[in-house]
């Protein structure tokens, strides 16, 4: 693993060599998995996307891992299948067999909140 600080990075070879942004400032380059348009890196601040909405989406994957556009508030719809396939993490949790359920949801939580939603 590679650190570098100032904005920090980190370079995992456990996420086959995925740069990651720990803190500080979005990436010069933004993520395969990251590619929707940066409508709202801050929407749940702004409240346009609660906690609630995540969870919803969560429940969804869970249910049905290819489920494809689902809403997020009332302004942002964001494709499950796609962004936990392009996560790293949540795709190696979710595919792994001895990955407790709640690892899985929490991957899968985490690939959400990283992407950036599209708006409607």
């Amino acid at each position: 693993m590679d650190l570098l600080l100032g904005p920090m990075r980190l370079r995992s070879e456990a996420f086959g060599g995925v740069d990651l942004v720990a803190v500080g400032r979005q990436p010069d380059t933004v993520p395969q998995w990251q590619t929707s348009t940066r409508a709202s890196a801050n929407s749940t601040k702004a409240k346009a996307i609660v906690d609630d909405d995540v969870a919803k989406a969560v429940n969804a994957y869970m249910a049905d891992p290819k489920t494809g556009l689902h809403p997020l508030g009332d302004d942002y719809q964001l494709d499950l299948a796609e962004t936990v396939e392009g996560h790293p993490w949540a795709k190696a949790e979710v595919a792994r067999a001895d990955a407790s359920e709640n690892l899985k949801r929490h991957a899968v939580r985490t690939a959400i909140l990283l992407a950036y939603p599209k708006k409607r």
